[in-house]
Protein backbone atom coordinates (compact mmCIF):
# COMPACT_ATOMS: atom_id res chain seq x y z
CA UNK A 1 0.00 0.00 0.00
CA UNK A 2 1.39 3.42 -0.93
CA UNK A 3 1.19 6.04 1.78
CA UNK A 4 2.17 9.68 1.93
CA UNK A 5 4.03 10.56 5.14
CA UNK A 6 2.60 13.50 7.08
CA UNK A 7 5.44 13.51 9.61
CA UNK A 8 8.97 12.12 9.95
CA UNK A 9 8.80 8.43 10.89
CA UNK A 10 11.92 6.73 12.27
CA UNK A 11 13.33 4.03 9.99
CA UNK A 12 10.70 4.79 7.32
CA UNK A 13 11.09 8.28 5.90
CA UNK A 14 10.65 12.03 6.12
CA UNK A 15 7.55 14.15 5.69
CA UNK A 16 6.19 14.28 2.13
CA UNK A 17 7.77 11.04 0.96
CA UNK A 18 5.67 8.32 -0.65
CA UNK A 19 6.49 4.89 0.77
CA UNK A 20 5.29 1.39 0.03
CA UNK A 21 4.32 -0.25 3.34
CA UNK A 22 2.36 -3.28 4.45
CA UNK A 23 -1.40 -2.70 4.51
CA UNK A 24 -1.61 -3.67 8.18
CA UNK A 25 1.17 -1.25 9.16
CA UNK A 26 -0.60 1.55 7.32
CA UNK A 27 -4.14 0.78 8.55
CA UNK A 28 -3.24 -0.13 12.13
CA UNK A 29 -0.43 2.30 12.93
CA UNK A 30 0.48 5.03 10.45
CA UNK A 31 -2.99 6.28 9.46
CA UNK A 32 -4.66 6.15 12.93
CA UNK A 33 -1.69 8.00 14.51
CA UNK A 34 -1.87 10.71 11.84
CA UNK A 35 1.60 9.91 10.53
CA UNK A 36 0.47 9.06 6.99
CA UNK A 37 -2.43 9.11 4.54
CA UNK A 38 -3.18 7.07 1.45
CA UNK A 39 -1.17 8.44 -1.49
CA UNK A 40 -3.54 10.18 -3.95
CA UNK A 41 -3.08 13.22 -6.18
CA UNK A 42 -5.24 15.49 -3.99
CA UNK A 43 -3.44 14.35 -0.84
CA UNK A 44 -0.06 15.13 -2.43
CA UNK A 45 -0.96 18.82 -2.66
CA UNK A 46 -1.91 18.93 1.02
CA UNK A 47 1.33 17.23 2.00
CA UNK A 48 3.44 19.60 -0.12
CA UNK A 49 2.18 22.49 2.03
CA UNK A 50 2.93 20.55 5.21
CA UNK A 51 6.36 19.67 3.86
CA UNK A 52 7.19 23.36 3.37
CA UNK A 53 6.10 24.14 6.92
CA UNK A 54 8.11 21.20 8.26
CA UNK A 55 11.20 22.34 6.35
CA UNK A 56 10.90 25.79 7.94
CA UNK A 57 10.57 24.19 11.39
CA UNK A 58 13.57 21.99 10.67
CA UNK A 59 15.72 24.96 9.58
CA UNK A 60 14.69 26.87 12.71
CA UNK A 61 15.63 23.88 14.93
CA UNK A 62 19.00 23.51 13.19
CA UNK A 63 19.73 27.21 13.67
CA UNK A 64 18.80 26.98 17.38
CA UNK A 65 20.89 23.82 17.76
CA UNK A 66 23.94 25.48 16.21
CA UNK A 67 23.57 28.43 18.59
CA UNK A 68 23.25 26.07 21.54
CA UNK A 69 26.30 24.15 20.31
CA UNK A 70 28.52 27.23 20.37
CA UNK A 71 27.25 28.14 23.85
CA UNK A 72 27.89 24.63 25.20
CA UNK A 73 31.35 24.41 23.65
CA UNK A 74 32.37 27.54 25.54
CA UNK A 75 31.61 25.77 28.85
CA UNK A 76 34.20 24.10 31.04
CA UNK A 77 32.69 21.68 33.52
CA UNK A 78 34.46 20.72 36.73
CA UNK A 79 33.68 17.87 39.10
CA UNK A 80 35.39 16.55 42.19
CA UNK A 81 35.45 12.82 42.80
CA UNK A 82 37.22 10.54 45.25
CA UNK A 83 40.30 8.99 43.73
CA UNK A 84 43.28 6.90 44.71
CA UNK A 85 46.84 8.21 44.85
CA UNK A 86 47.41 7.19 41.21
CA UNK A 87 44.51 9.40 40.08
CA UNK A 88 42.16 6.53 39.33
CA UNK A 89 38.58 7.25 40.42
CA UNK A 90 36.62 5.04 42.81
CA UNK A 91 33.91 4.68 40.15
CA UNK A 92 33.22 6.52 36.91
CA UNK A 93 31.75 9.93 36.20
CA UNK A 94 28.20 9.19 35.05
CA UNK A 95 26.15 10.92 32.41
CA UNK A 96 23.68 11.78 35.19
CA UNK A 97 26.37 13.75 37.01
CA UNK A 98 27.39 15.49 33.79
CA UNK A 99 23.74 16.39 33.06
CA UNK A 100 23.46 17.89 36.56
CA UNK A 101 26.62 19.98 36.01
CA UNK A 102 25.20 21.29 32.73
CA UNK A 103 21.84 22.01 34.40
CA UNK A 104 23.67 24.11 37.02
CA UNK A 105 24.97 26.23 34.12
CA UNK A 106 21.38 26.81 32.96
CA UNK A 107 21.03 24.31 30.09
CA UNK A 108 18.40 21.59 29.81
CA UNK A 109 20.24 18.49 28.57
CA UNK A 110 18.97 14.94 29.00
CA UNK A 111 21.49 12.33 30.14
CA UNK A 112 20.73 10.31 26.99
CA UNK A 113 22.18 13.14 24.88
CA UNK A 114 25.59 12.83 26.57
CA UNK A 115 28.19 10.63 24.87
CA UNK A 116 31.65 9.78 26.18
CA UNK A 117 34.36 8.04 24.14
CA UNK A 118 34.99 5.67 27.04
CA UNK A 119 34.01 5.63 30.72
CA UNK A 120 35.62 8.51 32.63
CA UNK A 121 37.58 6.80 35.40
CA UNK A 122 40.58 9.05 35.95
CA UNK A 123 41.46 12.52 37.19
CA UNK A 124 42.26 15.02 34.45
CA UNK A 125 40.76 16.71 31.41
CA UNK A 126 38.26 14.82 29.26
CA UNK A 127 36.12 15.69 26.25
CA UNK A 128 32.46 14.73 26.27
CA UNK A 129 30.00 15.10 23.41
CA UNK A 130 26.41 16.26 23.62
CA UNK A 131 24.01 15.28 20.83
CA UNK A 132 21.94 18.42 20.42
CA UNK A 133 19.95 17.71 17.26
CA UNK A 134 20.30 15.37 14.25
CA UNK A 135 24.05 15.23 13.74
CA UNK A 136 24.88 18.42 15.64
CA UNK A 137 27.21 17.61 18.52
CA UNK A 138 28.90 19.91 20.99
CA UNK A 139 32.33 19.00 22.40
CA UNK A 140 32.50 20.07 26.03
CA UNK A 141 35.58 20.05 28.27
CA UNK A 142 35.18 18.19 31.56
CA UNK A 143 37.85 18.53 34.25
CA UNK A 144 37.83 15.82 36.90
CA UNK A 145 39.60 16.81 40.13
CA UNK A 146 40.53 14.66 43.06
CA UNK A 147 38.47 15.56 46.10
CA UNK A 148 40.44 16.60 49.18
CA UNK A 149 37.95 15.07 51.62
CA UNK A 150 39.68 11.91 52.76
CA UNK A 151 37.94 9.78 55.33
CA UNK A 152 39.98 7.49 57.57
CA UNK A 153 38.54 5.15 60.10
CA UNK A 154 40.46 4.69 63.38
Amino acid sequence: MKVLLLDDVDKLGRIGEIKEVARGYANNFLIPKGLAIVATKSNKKIVEQKKLEAEKRYQRRVKNAKGKKSELESLTLEIEKKAGSSGKLFGAVTSNEIAELIAEKGYDIDKKQIVTQKPIKSVGEHTIYINIYEGIKAAVKLIVKQSNAETKES
